[in-house]
């Protein structure tokens, strides 16, 4: 996506892009969710 590891962080924390926390900076995102967050905000 061409973004930075920081961004990514940052739209989770806002909760825009749904994960599952699994470590201490470790989060899994599943593909239906990452596939619904570039949906929404891809035009």
């Amino acid at each position: 996506m061409q973004v930075s590891q920081k961004t990514v962080y940052r739209w989770i924390g806002a909760k825009k892009l749904r994960a599952a926390k699994i470590g201490h900076k470790t989060y899994r995102v599943l593909e239906k969710d990452l596939m619904s967050f570039v949906n929404k905000h891809v035009s």
